[in-house]
């Protein structure tokens, strides 16, 4: 993320339609947190117009908005003045700075000397204060390398030293893209507070192959990043991607990296929207889904998988009492099965062939729950699920499973997978693919 770089009447009508079903449909943001926050790559220099507009939030949303600010690629040579004075009002409406600074030479291919990373640090938290007091509330780590681990010892000692200049400083790492796990914590110890495991286009959400061992931390340990998201509806679809990834840190943008090849150098025309959603995450109400073979309810849900040939979509949510399972695609009024993991354990339940990583402890034939005996194909029946409770159409499968059936709670991380009709390749997720991985809501 360095600073370098058909009819007119007929697209009217949709572009009208879909206006008209934004406004009278309020956009849900339905999350697992209710203290998610927001990391602003603000790379537009001293823009007035820009800084302003943080200000304003920082505001209206005290301690949710942090700001990176970057100079060249780090601190530059000495003090901004102008830059300085941003940051003073931006931090006494309740906005917290963040420092950029560079870890490896990607020309090259080379680690920058510890020292010379050190001495970025130094000097932001040197050069930008204000009363005595400096105005870096932690350092935003970038390109942080290599993707597999290896540099555990580097990253620990730039963390440790930011943390005896203040404690309570955020320390954030930036690989951009899915990363080890020891970039988080290594021997007991950590690494970062935070690590942005997606930095590219919204339009790659879909197929990105999300990291299961991130369900082993708390969600204010990763960072979301998505740019090239031209509509508040894409930001909000992103956001809800975000939560139901246990991702607790956010930032989305409308800009993209064509023309000058940095995406980050603006703020989105949704900005303010994009603030008030964050902050209303973790407070609004559970999804109303009625199971009755529509899917309209769940349009705005994030799909948990996608793609196969006759199965369009899985989604995944909840509320206090049930579990809400939706297959859309065609052909489907056959026989069928969801496999659920409620213990997110391999190690147990029943493992079915064809997906990396599964251990099912619960199972849905047609219209009855069963339970795993312990091993191989042996199942208990549970419980036969009501016409309110499960529906199987041509086009669509719902259910709304108790949760109390499968001895899981609104909050709990499972994991989902479904088969149409014993076939080795109509499954969602994909063959080879890891049961899809959900959060529920708390």
């Amino acid at each position: 993320m360095r600073k370098k770089f058909l009819s007119v009447l007929i697209v009217f009508v949709m572009l009208l339609a879909a206006l008209v079903s934004l406004r009278l449909n309020k956009v849900p943001v339905y999350a697992a947190s209710p203290d998610m926050k927001i990391i602003v790559p603000a790379y537009f220099g001293t823009n007035a117009d820009y800084w302003s507009t943080m200000t304003t939030q920082a505001g209206l949303y005290p301690g949710k908005i942090y700001a990176i600010i970057n100079v060249n690629s780090g601190p530059g040579t000495q003090t901004d003045s102008v830059l300085l004075s941003r940051i003073v009002a931006f931090r006494s409406a309740g906005g917290k700075i963040l420092a950029y600074v560079n870890t490896f030479d990607y020309p090259t291919q080379t680690f920058l000397p510890i020292a010379t990373v050190k001495q970025d640090v130094d000097d932001w938290y040197s050069w930008y204060v204000n009363g005595g007091v400096s105005q870096i509330d932690g350092v935003f780590y970038d390109q942080m390398y290599p993707w597999n681990g290896g540099q555990e010892a580097f990253y620990r000692n730039l963390y440790t030293y930011v943390k005896e200049k203040d404690a309570n400083d955020l320390v954030v790492g930036n690989p951009g893209g899915n990363t080890s796990e020891t970039y988080v914590e290594y021997n007991g110890n950590r690494l970062t507070d935070v690590i942005c495991t997606f930095e590219t286009e919204y339009s790659r959400i879909p197929s990105w192959p999300f990291q299961s061992w991130q369900a082993n931390y708390s969600y204010d340990r990763f960072y979301f990043l998505p740019h090239s998201a031209s509509t508040s509806a894409q930001m909000l679809d992103a956001l809800n991607q975000a939560v139901a990834r246990n991702y607790g840190w956010f930032y989305c943008t409308d800009d993209s990296m064509e023309g000058d090849g940095n995406p980050w150098n603006t703020l989105p025309a949704y900005f303010a929207e994009m603030c008030s959603a964050v902050n209303a995450v973790g407070t609004s109400t559970y999804p109303e889904i009625t199971v009755d073979g529509n899917g309209a309810d769940w349009a705005l849900l994030p799909s948990l998988a996608t793609g196969a040939a006759t199965l369009h979509t899985l989604k995944v949510t909840n509320d206090a009492a049930r579990l809400y399972l939706l297959i859309e695609g065609s052909d489907l009024n056959v026989t069928s099965n969801f496999y659920i993991d409620t213990d997110n354990d391999s190690s147990t339940g029943y493992n079915a062939y064809g997906w990396e990583v599964n251990g099912s402890d619960y199972m849905i034939e047609n219209n009855i729950l069963y339970k795993h005996n312990g091993s191989g194909w042996s199942w208990t029946p549970v419980a036969t699920l009501d016409s309110s409770q499960f529906v199987r159409l041509n086009a669509v499968i719902e259910a709304g499973i108790p949760l109390s059936l499968m001895n899981i709670n609104a909050g709990s991380t499972i994991r989902i997978g479904f088969i149409k009709n014993n076939s080795q390749n109509e499954r969602l997720p994909v063959f080879g693919e890891e049961l899809g991985l959900q959060r529920l809501l708390p």
